[in-house]
């Protein structure tokens, strides 16, 4: 997701798949349909945070890309919020898994629901409730992996977050 002219946030195992292991050949597909783009943006700076880049600790699960030219648009960000007093957000991604194949851009709408330190807490159930603290995800959110660095969107804040949708 742009969130400013130049900068793409997405996850940081889209960047960097394990400890110190930066991903080639990094693109970033604007509008990405059914194999079709209507533009591929070439990151010039690739930024992950240390506990990231040091041991994939999963809370650091974020990257930010500069690219080397402008997008058309970006989603404003939001600047502070409480993930409990948010009624409904949005959830956007290209889920891979079935019953999805990652061709297509698919959205899940619905609350905050808690946080959890690793998500899912095993395997690949997005139903299951985590009770410790540390990440906030979206019960019942159905996409799969594959919707990794979607952003969690909500109108009146803006993009809060991302999709993280890895397994563990």
């Amino acid at each position: 997701t742009f969130i400013t002219k130049n900068i793409v946030l997405t996850a940081g195992h889209c960047c960097m798949e394990e400890p110190g292991k930066w991903c080639s050949n990094l693109k970033f597909f604007l509008d990405y349909n059914e194999g079709q783009s209507s533009g591929t943006f070439l990151p010039t700076e690739v930024h992950v945070p240390q506990p990231w880049a040091d041991s994939s600790t999963r809370m650091y699960d974020w990257c930010f890309m500069k690219m080397a030219s402008d997008g058309p648009k970006h989603l404003p960000t939001a600047s502070a919020y409480d993930p409990s007093k948010l009624a409904e957000f949005s959830s956007f991604g290209w889920p891979a898994l079935p019953p999805y194949d990652g061709n297509d851009l698919w959205y899940a709408t619905g609350q905050c629901a808690g946080t959890s330190p690793r998500w899912p807490p095993s395997g690949y159930d997005p139903c299951q409730t985590p009770n410790s603290t540390a990440m906030i995800y979206m019960t019942c959110n159905t996409m799969t992996p594959g919707c990794s660095g979607g952003p969690w969107y909500h109108p009146a804040l803006g993009v809060f977050g991302h999709n993280s949708a890895l397994i563990e």
